[in-house]
């Protein structure tokens, strides 16, 4: 049998009080689960056990028998819910007690065995009840972090207490006290445009307008009135004056426009909003290849913020998926669901490769399909990357090349592995290789044709 000592989440030891008028039982129940790793209390009358858990709870289940000859054990239970409200009770009956074991359960209980008692049996309904308690603890640990959240607003909106996720916040904070331009980089699904929206929000400009405008979203005739006007109104640039403008998707920014928005922000800076800009590809890699304009680059990386990819943040998962889980519960008016341990495990395990965004699909999914009040892990439409983990660990999924292979046909052998690992996903190899997606395809394109 495992071990029930700590809880793997919360890094606590879980405490039993078992209370028993049978010394033999008592002594017997108290070597079993004492093996087990719990931090076991146990005394021998109902006022005795009331009294452990004023001096030595709380107490994550206490195993007590329903026939004791100081007190009732209806009266028993209601004592011991009146003190500790989330504690879990596993009642142990005879078989002519049954009908008062039921009621019991009614009262609060959590589970009831029969004797004579099967140690396979009692260890379960010990097992399940702890399982029960550690998910109640760590639920009501969430939520008070979220409590906090929910009463903030802007950056504070934000959770995570992995160290890339800190370290980033961090560098939010700075910039919502400036007013310099802040360049926001990261994989697609990573949050930049929450960052820049709450980086807005906590700012002194948070009055102002925040203009959203994404460079990807139209074609460049388009994308050039709206971000620089015409002669019917203002464009964005001017729109966004004692505000923020969010530019979305910044390297698909056509030359041209990056010409002109250069120059439009050394002529006039003082008369536009505050630039937030936010890019899923490495432009250090764009500037030393000539497919960005450099002077831009500077000009809007002033404040410069990398959001890790989930993958590199676990920590934060959880914390994630409970407020999903709370937001879409209030969006939708129905109860709020938990995660049941398989579940947590599975979605630590799994690689996020759409980060956030692909959680919210799947918690999303899962409360929808999901069948109770908690989320399975059968429910959740996930599976473990073993091979993504390889690649991010750097296991034995390497790229090897003997000596002497010229660096071209290295190079041309690294692009097309890593295309075959992401489906042919080229913006998203492109992120794995540190270069653009306009070398990829140049890459592609210089390639001899097969005859």
């Amino acid at each position: 049998m495992s071990s029930l000592g700590r809880s793997p989440t919360l890094g606590v030891t879980h405490k039993l009080l078992i209370i028993e008028d049978d010394v033999a039982h008592l002594s017997s129940l108290y070597k079993i689960f004492e093996k087990m790793g719990l931090e076991v209390t146990a005394a021998s009358r109902a006022e005795e056990g009331l009294m452990m858990l004023d001096e030595r709870g709380p107490f994550s289940v206490v195993l007590s028998d329903l026939m004791l000859p100081d007190l009732d054990g209806m009266e028993l239970l209601v004592a011991l819910k009146e003190r500790q409200p989330d504690l879990e009770v596993v009642m142990m009956t005879a078989f002519g007690t049954i009908e008062r074991a039921v009621e019991a359960m009614r009262l609060g209980a959590y589970d009831f065995v029969t004797k004579p008692l099967r140690r396979a049996e009692i260890e379960k309904a010990v097992r399940r009840a702890l399982e029960r308690a550690a998910l109640i603890a760590e639920n009501r640990s969430l939520k008070a972090q979220l409590a906090q959240v929910n009463a903030a607003k802007g950056l504070e909106q934000l959770i995570g207490h992995s160290a890339p996720f800190r370290n980033a916040l961090s560098a939010a904070r700075q910039a919502a006290s400036a007013h310099a331009p802040v360049m926001i980089t990261g994989e697609t699904g990573v949050g930049k445009r929450s960052l820049a929206r709450a980086i807005h929000q906590s700012s002194t400009r948070s009055e102002g307008p925040l203009i959203e405008l994404s460079c990807a979203s139209l074609p460049s005739e388009l994308i050039e009135v709206e971000l620089f006007g015409d002669e019917e109104r203002p464009g964005a640039l001017r729109r966004s004056w004692g505000g923020s403008l969010l530019l979305s998707e910044l390297h698909s920014l056509s030359p041209r426009l990056q010409i002109r928005l250069s120059r439009a922000l050394t002529a006039q800076s003082s008369a536009l909003g505050r630039l937030i800009c936010t890019t899923d590809e490495d432009l250090s890699a764009a500037l030393e290849e000539g497919d960005f304009e450099r002077e831009l680059y500077h000009q809007l990386s002033v404040i410069p913020i990398a959001l890790t990819p989930l993958r590199g943040r676990l920590d934060d998962v959880l914390l994630l998926s409970e407020q999903l889980l709370r937001r879409l519960a209030a969006r939708d008016g129905r109860r709020e669901l938990s995660l049941t341990p398989e579940a947590k495990q599975r979605l630590m395990a799994h690689s996020w490769p759409g980060n956030i965004t692909e959680l919210e699909s799947v918690i999303e999914r899962a409360m929808i399909l999901g069948e109770g009040e908690v989320i399975r892990a059968q429910d959740l439409p996930i599976s473990v990357d073993e091979r993504a983990q390889r690649l991010q660990y750097e296991g034995d999924d390497l790229f090897y090349a003997p000596l002497g292979t010229p660096l071209h046909e290295i190079e041309r052998r690294l692009i097309h592995r890593t295309l075959a690992y992401v489906g042919n996903d080229k913006r998203r190899a492109a992120q794995l290789l540190g270069i653009t997606s306009r070398t990829i395809y140049r890459k592609l394109a210089e390639e001899p044709s097969e005859s």
